[in-house]
């Protein structure tokens, strides 16, 4: 793998092994309602707010998941196809890395 493709891989870009992820260690978390929770990576300057989508990705990866197994659970959930929902997937999950919320294990 070129340093390009690593690059992409990391990003999470189309094309891109997904991988699994896992939550970080370091969050705080607070449910505010029924369908909605807050979490905050310690040390962060970020409150995220985790309603609709979001908050399903986030129930569902405890401990850890593949990023494919989440499209498949969630495309269950939704009653779509895997395809239809993908992209969105990846880009919440690329989102909630980005916020220190995540984090992608590595093998």
């Amino acid at each position: 793998m070129g340093a390009e493709d690593q690059q992409n891989d990391e990003a999470g870009q189309p094309g891109a092994d997904t991988g699994t992820v896992r939550r970080t260690p370091s969050i705080v978390t607070n449910r505010v309602g029924p369908d909605e929770e807050v979490a905050m990576a310690i040390g962060g300057d970020a409150v995220v707010e985790l309603r609709g989508t979001a908050l399903e990705i986030w129930r569902l990866i405890l401990p850890e998941v593949r990023v494919d197994v989440l499209v498949e659970q969630l495309a269950d959930i939704y009653g779509v196809e895997p395809a239809a929902i993908e992209s969105d997937v990846l880009a919440a999950v690329d989102r909630l890395v980005a916020e220190h919320l995540l984090e992608r294990v590595r093998a």
